[in-house]
């Protein structure tokens, strides 16, 4: 009986981590939160007093190329986060359902002296 509430509890602990990744990476895209804030503008470029850079010539600014980055690592934790999630519960579905063991197998074939020739 406590491995079954065990289980029930595993279940809704990874159904909870699983829901609550999809609802960050759901506010990330439509901007109602920030990417999980790993790499800096500095960390990626130095000083900004280096001068023209290519991304300059490619038209793209640093704080957008910094926000694609986090972006990138966020869904990925997300993704780590999901499959923990999804571990937890499949823990807890094999410690809810119950384990039947049939010591009397009836229908089973015989093997006999006869049958190993064959």
């Amino acid at each position: 009986m406590e491995n079954k509430i065990i289980g029930y509890l595993l279940i809704a602990v990874g159904v909870l981590v699983i829901f609550l990744t999809a609802v960050s990476v759901y506010n990330v895209f439509v901007n109602k939160a920030a990417p999980i804030g790993i790499v800096s503008e500095e960390s990626l470029f130095g000083s900004k007093s280096e001068g023209p850079s290519a991304l300059e010539a490619l038209n793209l600014s640093p704080s957008s190329l910094t926000y694609f980055v986090n972006l990138s690592f966020h869904l990925l934790l997300a993704g780590f986060l999901v499959n923990v999630g999804f571990r937890i519960a499949s823990l807890g579905t094999m410690l809810a359902r119950p384990i039947v063991v049939d010591l009397q197998a009836k229908g089973l074939p015989k093997k006999g002296p006869q049958e190993k020739n064959k």
